[in-house]
């Protein structure tokens, strides 16, 4: 919709949209030519936080014409060639944003077309009254409060974000709310200070939030910041500018082994319930699916082998279905509930994970397992039994390392789980490498092949060392 890069010329008059006082690509070109590249690390960082007005620039014989258009951007979040803000980089709402440049330039254009029809000159104020109209501002600036924005930016949300998304979104509005409500403060845009996010990831700890999920709140309000001041003008306060993202800690993947997978796929428990939530489970281990896509899977899914998903965590209005082929062990599973109304016995997701961490401990999954708490800028790490850790993700984990240890290539293991980039699919592969790369090492030790009387040998001291040591405690 917005692909054309050319100026809208129309009978001698063209109309282009520009980031007011941008850094020019020649200027760019020479501070990339220093030896000191300390100009140009300012200039970029300049680019990527001073937000510039966008002006349209009326250009026709003998004169021109510059109008504020009330929306600013970064140049880094500006795509000159379209002249339109990059989504890839400008995230308070740019589909919205480009609508509306969209809609300053197509009127312009009409407002100039009957000018020259008339043989009249286009003026300033005609361009001002039409700027102002699309901005409601025939009654005057619109002001909304803080929870009135909120609700907007849901709205927003509901067009231009996944259901997760949205999802984050209210739980980010509900700790707030909560938060202004203990504190007894005003809820309005006065409460995001300099100081906020130290105040306000104290209050989140308190109420047992791990640090990742305070980072993302942050960011997220970050975001609905940015879109109340620099997309709707709600907000005139900019303390949130100087905001330092929380960089995200890295997280422990736990899977089961293939051996605890099959263990707990084969295992016969004294509950009918336990026995339904070991075979949805297991199903998700064998296929991928997350808890919200194995809930909606329905049988009009499953066709020719493979079964059909369009990821609920990630579902938006661009997204398209996955397929993903069904193994013997997800096909036997789904053929003990042929004729049931669902393909699967899928109950609430707490209980599934209260039972799996009862269910781990009945099969002896008891291998240690590291966690890593993050409190502040302080890392602890301890150890559980892995049942203790056993819930319903397990099983999406354990089919990607599964699938990559068993030899499937990364592009196709990330087609059927549908990781969009590399970054969040790196830590899988890094653990497969891993698991690889240990068994490498176990194959080809000198113990593996050490002569089979010294091994003996080597078992018989160790065991006569055992026996001493113990008949000495």
């Amino acid at each position: 919709m917005y692909a054309h890069s050319k100026p809208r010329t129309t009978m001698g008059y063209s109309f282009n949209l520009y980031l007011d006082r941008a850094i020019s690509a020649k200027e760019l070109t020479r501070l990339k030519s220093l030896p000191d590249q300390t100009e140009r690390k300012e200039a970029e960082k300049i680019m990527a936080t001073k937000p510039l007005q966008i002006f349209l620039y009326l250009r026709y014989p003998g004169n021109t014409l510059k109008i504020y258009v009330e929306r600013k951007a970064t140049q880094k979040q500006w795509d000159a060639a379209k002249q339109r803000v990059n989504p890839n980089y400008y995230k308070a709402g740019p589909v919205e944003l480009n609508d509306y440049l969209e809609a300053v330039l197509k009127q312009a254009q009409r407002i100039n077309e009957a000018n020259v029809l008339e043989g009249r000159q286009t003026t300033r104020e005609q361009l001002r009254e039409l700027i102002d109209r699309l901005n409601l501002k025939q009654t005057g600036p619109k002001q909304l409060t803080l929870a009135e924005a909120y609700e907007e930016f849901l709205k927003m949300a509901d067009h231009h974000r996944a259901a997760n998304t949205r999802k984050n979104y209210v739980t980010v509005k509900n700790h707030l709310y909560e938060y202004a409500k203990v504190k007894r403060k005003p809820l309005d845009f006065n409460l995001f200070t300099t100081a906020f996010p130290n105040v306000y990831s104290e209050y989140l700890s308190k109420q047992l939030l791990g640090y990742n999920t305070i980072a993302k709140h942050l960011r997220i309000l970050k975001t609905f910041l940015f879109f109340c001041s620099d997309e709707r003008g709600y907000n005139q306060l900019q303390d949130f500018r100087k905001w330092k993202s929380l960089s995200e800690k890295a997280k422990e993947v736990h899977t089961l082994t293939k051996e605890e997978l099959m263990k707990l796929y084969n295992h016969t428990f004294d509950s009918k319930c336990y026995n339904q939530v070991r075979d949805v489970f297991c199903f998700a281990c064998f296929t991928g699916l997350r808890y919200s896509d194995v809930e909606n899977l329905r049988w009009q899914a499953i066709k020719d082998g493979s079964i059909q998903v369009l990821p609920v965590k990630t579902r938006h209005r661009d997204s398209k279905p996955i397929t993903i082929p069904l193994n013997p062990f997800a096909k036997q599973i789904l053929e003990k509930y042929k004729g049931q109304e669902r393909p699967l016995p899928v109950i609430s997701s707490q209980k599934t994970n209260e039972y799996l961490k009862k269910m781990g401990a009945a099969i002896k999954l008891n291998d240690p397992v590291k966690i890593l708490t993050h409190t502040g800028s302080t890392t602890t790490e301890s150890y559980v039994p892995k049942h203790q850790i056993l819930t319903f993700h397990v099983a999406r984990k354990t089919f990607i390392t599964t699938s990559l240890i068993l030899g499937i290539p990364e592009r196709v293991v990330r087609e059927f789980s549908g990781h969009k980039t590399e970054k969040d699919f790196a830590k899988y592969v890094k653990l497969a490498d891993t698991y690889k790369e240990q068994h490498m090492l176990n194959a080809w030790s000198l113990e593996a092949f050490a002569d089979p009387k010294e091994k003996e040998e080597q078992k018989t001291n160790f065991k006569e060392t055992i026996t001493e040591e113990l008949q000495t405690i």
